[in-house]
C-alpha cells in the first residue's frame, strides 16, 4: 500500500524526544507504512505515529489487538510505552525487531519462511475459544459492516467503476460466508516479514489482526507468487477465495483512507482498483 503523507506530523519528533529522552535519538531513522509514520530507534524501539482523523481510536485499537495476539504466545512486537497523543496524532513505542522485509523470490524458496508463520497463527487460534469475542471481524480496519456502504459512496460518480466495485464487494462477502474463520494477520505478506541472519523470521504490523477467513492472509501472496506454485501447499478452495479477496483489496484501502481523511491514498487506491477491474476482459 502506498503512503501519500509527507513525513511525520509537524512537531511529533520533538514532542516524542522530550517525552522519552533516554532513547537513542541520534541514530533515529524515519520510515512509513500506509497509515503510519515510523521512527526506528534500533535496537531499542520502533515508534509508530498515526495522524489520520481517528488516530486516537485507531491507536487504542492497535494496543488492544497486540495484547490479544501476544497473549496467545505468538512472537509479535508488543507495545512498551503509554500512548502519547496530540490533537493531530497519536504514537506508541513498540518492541524493536531486527531484520529487513523479506524480498520475494520463488515460492519454492520462500515457502519455508511463510508457511510456518501461517501455521503458527492457525494453531494459536485453537488455544483460546474466546478469540471470536476478543478480536474484530473481517475488515474492521476499513469500516467493518459499513465497508460496502463506504465503497458505494466512493464509487457512485462512475457507473462502470460503481458496478465493478459492487461486484467485488459482493463476491468478497460471499467468500466470507464460505469460510471457517480463524485468527488472521490482516496485512500479511513479505513486506511485514522481517528476516535477519541467525534469527527466526519476525511478523510485524499486527494491528489489522482479526477473526476472519484465512484466505485473507493468502490473498496478498498472489501478488508475489505463481498461483500454481501456491497450489502445491494451499487448497484449491482457499486459493479461490484468496483470489476473490485480492480483487477487493484496493477498495479496502480506499475505505480505510476515506475514514482516516487521507484523500490522496483514497484516490490512489480507487485508481488502482479501476485499472485492474476495468481493464480485465
Amino acid at each position: 500500500m502506498a503512503n501519500t503523507r509527507d513525513g511525520l506530523p509537524g512537531g511529533a519528533f520533538r514532542v516524542l524526544q522530550d517525552r522519552w529522552p533516554g532513547l537513542p535519538w541520534a541514530s533515529a531513522t524515519e520510515a512509513h507504512g500506509a497509515f503510519h509514520g515510523v521512527i526506528v530507534l534500533a535496537p531499542d524501539v520502533v515508534i509508530r505515529v498515526r495522524s489520520d482523523d481517528d488516530h486516537a481510536d485507531r491507536t487504542a485499537h492497535e494496543r488492544r489487538v497486540a495484547h490479544v495476539v501476544g497473549d496467545l504466545g505468538l512472537d509479535v512486537p508488543r507495545p512498551v510505552s503509554e500512548t502519547v497523543s496530540a490533537p493531530a496524532w497519536s504514537a506508541i513505542a513498540w518492541q524493536f525487531r531486527p531484520g529487513a522485509p523479506l524480498r520475494p523470490g520463488t515460492w519454492r524458496d520462500d515457502r519455508r519462511i511463510i508457511l510456518p508463520i501461517l501455521d503458527s497463527w492457525r494453531l494459536a487460534a485453537h488455544r483460546r475459544n474466546a478469540l471470536v469475542h476478543l478480536l474484530p471481524a473481517a475488515r474492521s480496519w476499513c469500516g467493518g459492516p459499513r465497508w460496502p456502504e463506504i465503497v458505494e459512496r466512493l464509487t457512485h460518480h462512475d457507473r462502470r467503476l460503481h458496478d465493478a466495485a459492487r461486484r467485488a464487494v459482493r463476491d468478497a462477502l460471499a467468500a466470507d460466508e464460505d469460510a471457517e474463520p480463524t485468527l488472521v494477520h490482516g496485512d500479511f505478506g513479505p513486506h511485514n516479514i522481517l528476516v535477519a541472519d541467525g534469527r527466526p523470521p519476525a511478523l510485524i504490523d499486527i494491528d489489522n489482526a482479526a477473526w476472519a477467513d484465512p484466505a485473507l492472509d493468502v490473498a496478498p501472496l498472489l501478488a508475489h507468487y505463481d498461483h500454481d506454485a501456491l497450489a502445491r501447499d494451499i487448497t484449491t478452495e482457499t486459493l479461490r477465495r484468496a483470489t476473490v479477496h485480492r480483487a477487493s483489496l484496493p477498495l479496502q484501502v480506499a475505505a480505510a483512507a476515506s475514514l482516516g481523511g487521507d484523500t490522496s491514498l483514497r484516490d490512489h487506491a480507487l485508481t488502482t482498483f479501476a485499472r485492474r477491474a476495468l481493464s480485465s476482459p
